[in-house]
């Protein structure tokens, strides 16, 4: 892949950016403030955060984009974005509601809180991308969030802001955990092949563009592909190559929105050695050729 390509494919990136909360990585702002920071044509656009994404709606209906998935947003609807992940604004009058922008590095693990925030780095990996709360859970969620935005507002930059910020969003997060832990509870069995799927979810990621396969993914894990496979339809209902294929192809059409390689480029880059492999991969996985669907998702942001 040439050094041209290669730039195209990191373009559209957006990272944590506030001077003045660089040090503490946390950033609490309204839906409206967030439009009268950008323009909506610039809303519209895709974009591939590197940050987490919480997002509680506080009034009115909409709908959002996450990995080329629409999601309705109502009162009480919690969205969550992870780092890697394309999102799309769909901005709408009347949708109202409190974003909580989180810089990764806040949620390494460290010192005494690690304990915590092992337990929390699991939980994450299952949370839906966007779920409704009940009155209660909402109504507790929506004053930790004022709560959280008020520290914010008031943050001085010393060493106590840093630590009461920080523990104010690790306990918010907590909570979350613990709400959509009771929504969804799942077996001690269940739960054993959902750590294994994660595992897997993560060394795709990591190899994303050498790639992966099966029996590459299991000699990297230290399992049998059959175990791997058990995992993936416990968790999913695919296979294990049914997954590692909707995500090399989800890494494809991230690619395919946010840089002007050509398709072939692409594939090169996520490891297909010739185009054509890649056209047949992407239409049997997709249902249309890269080419299609770059302009279906280019069109809807003009």
């Amino acid at each position: 892949m040439s050094r041209r390509s290669t730039r195209a494919v990191e373009l559209r990136q957006t990272h944590f950016d506030n001077a003045r909360l660089t040090q503490l990585g946390i950033e609490v702002l309204s839906l409206g403030e967030l439009r009268r920071r950008v323009s909506e044509r610039h809303l519209a656009s895709p974009e591939r955060v590197e940050f987490f994404m919480l997002l509680l709606i506080g009034r009115g209906r909409g709908t959002h984009l996450i990995d080329f998935s629409k999601f309705v947003l109502e009162v009480g609807s919690l969205v969550f974005v992870r780092p890697g992940q394309v999102q799309q604004w769909q901005p709408r009058d009347g949708l109202e509601g409190t974003l909580i922008l989180v810089d990764p590095a806040v949620m390494s693990p460290q010192g005494p809180r690690l304990a915590v925030h092992q337990t929390l780095a699991s939980q994450l990996s299952d949370w839906p991308s966007c779920a409704v709360l009940s009155g209660p859970v909402r109504r507790d969620l929506q004053e930790q969030v004022a709560a959280l935005g008020k520290e914010c507002t008031q943050f001085d930059a010393s060493e106590l802001g840093i630590a009461l910020v920080r523990n104010m969003l690790t306990g918010l997060l907590l909570r979350v955990a613990r709400a959509h832990a009771r929504a969804l509870p799942m077996a001690t069995d269940r739960a054993g092949m959902a750590e294994l799927f994660r595992m897997l979810a993560r060394a795709v990621d990591a190899q994303i563009r050498l790639r992966p396969t099966v029996l590459g993914m299991a000699a990297t894990l230290g399992y049998s592909t059959s175990t791997l496979n058990r995992a993936c339809l416990a968790v999913e209902g695919r296979s294990a190559k049914q997954v590692i294929d909707r995500r090399v192809a989800l890494e494809a059409q991230r690619l395919l929105v946010h840089s002007s390689d050509a398709a072939g480029q692409i594939g090169a880059f996520l490891g297909f050695s010739e185009p054509t492999n890649f056209l047949k991969f992407f239409k049997r996985t997709v249902g249309c050729t890269p080419d299609a669907f770059r302009h279906r998702h280019m069109a809807a942001r003009a």
